[in-house]
């Protein structure tokens, strides 16, 4: 894989990625830079991603490479990438850590609240309640 004229060794890295395996193979055997600045951070890209590769050597591009190189498809994915940046996209917030954690938490205090208010089994009322907890306890695990 080729980013920014070095090409890097991913075989190690390929069965990790979180876009899977198809998402690295797509790029693969050309020149990635584009798609790569347009789905990544560049901090992590710089700071984490390519530190941990290692580099086999130069990307060579003849004539008709270079004629090629700057195609649509690539022009899309810089000016995607420039907008995500510019949007803050890649920057981490805490509100999209806090409400799935809240959510997750209401699930099991309801579930909780419902498994042990219908545990004594007398009426169909309790077994309802039991089964209403049991799916909230299972939505939370």
């Amino acid at each position: 894989l080729a980013y920014e004229g070095i090409v890097y060794d991913v075989t190690r890295w390929i069965p990790k990625h979180p876009g899977g395996i198809r998402a690295v193979m797509s790029s693969a055997g050309r020149d990635a830079t584009a798609v790569m600045k347009s789905l990544h951070h560049p901090k992590t890209l710089t700071e984490h991603i390519m530190k941990r590769t290692r580099a086999v050597g130069r990307l060579v591009v003849d004539d008709d490479e270079k004629k090629n190189s700057n195609t649509t498809i690539d022009k899309d994915f810089e000016q995607l990438g420039q907008e995500l940046l510019e949007n803050g996209w890649y920057e981490p917030k805490l509100s999209a850590y806090f409400f799935p954690v809240l959510r997750a938490f209401a699930l099991f205090g309801m579930g909780l609240k419902l498994v042990y208010s219908g545990d004594n089994l007398e009426s169909t009322y309790d077994s309802l309640t039991l089964m209403a907890g049991s799916v909230l306890l299972g939505l939370f695990f």
